[in-house]
């Protein structure tokens, strides 16, 4: 027991880390950066796609590796090829150094240090896929935009968003060469498997998995647009840039009860059930920032509830439906999937965003993207059990 709660502390840092200098950092440096540089900021989204590319192409051989290695060595390859080259971005002069260089690093981190890895690791160091353990996990990791977004945004009021930049990326390594080092050797280790696609492709033959993989990635697409928007979208309805990464922040500490609540909302629902509400819930949410004003704070509150569930109760429908020895694989093509679908995201919004001067229009359709991942997931829902399967092993908590 003791084991497994110092493995779930030191991913969950990880986490925070990984996630904070990257995934949530890029949302508060967009509006800077272009503002300094007069990039456009479908230039500058280019970024945060070739990361999403990237990271999730790497991850199916991130996964790979964490079946075959474990985690350390996969952590200290996210601090020497992500990290380092992450906080050299900001010493770029054109945009399409930018793009190239803070897309590479953040590729890198999202393949070796975001939930796919370390919730993988977890799962083993339990001995199987518990509601329990990913809910103390997603907790810690639910600090991650309440701690980044406003020490992103405080970074660069103090010392430029290339300075920013540095600290953000140099940091990270540290954080990410130290929990490798603290871990258990071997930590992650699976079985080896065969290639990847071949069995993704497998997998795909169940109609289950098929509507999951679908669902997924249109939910991720969009939710990458939020993201990396929604700061931006706060500006746009009068608020400052700290002001909106504040209330980012406050949105993701309202992802906290998510995840506390994550075991009593599977007993009753199911995974897949759960999550379909997690993502209608987001729908009616994300439409609350048109409101501007007091409908920043109903979407922040709502969306930051349903978000702080969803990434769990998607790794617990892929546990359900994956073989356990090969889970790493597996949630690693899905990354990879979903990733590469999301990659698109970023720069249409931009586009759209810049040629309209208003954020209307993206908001729409990402309500409309998380109602039809809502609706695919329904149906993975009506045909499977309202009880978590457990992968590997009995029960253990973290």
């Amino acid at each position: 027991m003791g084991g497994v709660r110092r493995v779930v502390a030191l991913l969950g840092v990880v986490t925070i880390a990984a996630y904070g200098s990257t995934f949530y950092a890029f949302g508060v440096l967009l509006e800077p950066v272009h503002a300094d540089t007069g990039w456009s900021r479908g230039a500058i989204g280019a970024a945060y796609s070739v990361s999403l590319v990237l990271g999730g192409l790497g991850a199916a051989i991130g996964g790979r590796l964490l079946d075959a290695w474990g985690g350390r060595r996969v952590l200290v390859a996210g601090a020497v090829l992500g990290a380092l080259p992450l906080g050299l971005a900001g010493q770029v002069d054109s945009a399409g150094a930018f793009v190239a260089v803070w897309g590479l690093g953040a590729g890198v981190v999202a393949a070796t240090a975001f939930y796919h890895v370390t919730m993988v690791v977890t799962v083993r160091a339990a001995g199987g896929a518990r509601a329990s353990t990913f809910a103390a996990l997603t907790f810690l990791g639910g600090l991650s935009s309440p701690i980044y977004l406003p020490l992103t945004a405080g970074l660069i009021e103090r010392l430029g968003w290339r300075d920013a930049q540095l600290v953000l990326g140099a940091s990270l390594a540290v954080v990410l060469v130290l929990a490798a080092l603290a871990l258990p050797a071997g930590s992650g280790a699976g079985r080896p498997a065969s290639a990847t696609a071949e069995r993704l492709a497998e997998a795909l033959r169940r109609p289950g998995v098929r509507v999951f993989v679908v669902a997924t990635a249109g939910a991720s697409l969009v939710g990458t647009v939020l993201n990396t928007y929604q700061v931006a979208a706060m500006q746009w309805a009068g608020l400052t840039l700290v002001a909106a990464s504040g209330m980012a922040a406050v949105r993701g500490v309202a992802s906290l009860p998510g995840r506390a609540l994550l075991a009593p909302v599977v007993a009753r629902l199911g995974p897949a059930g759960a999550l379909a509400a997690a993502y209608a819930v987001m729908a009616v949410g994300t439409l609350a920032l048109l409101a501007g004003g007091g409908g920043v704070t109903v979407y922040a509150l709502t969306t930051g509830v349903a978000y702080g569930a969803v990434l769990p109760l998607q790794t617990l429908v892929g546990a359900d439906l994956f073989d356990a020895d090969r889970l790493g694989s597996r949630l690693g093509s899905l990354q990879a999937v979903t990733s590469v679908v999301s990659a698109a995201g970023p720069p249409l919004a931009g586009v759209v965003v810049d040629a309209t001067g208003s954020f209307v229009a993206v908001i729409v359709v990402v309500s409309a993207g998380f109602a039809a991942a809502a609706l695919g997931i329904r149906r993975t829902a009506a045909s499977r059990p309202a009880a978590v399967r457990p992968v590997a092993g009995p029960a253990s908590g973290g």
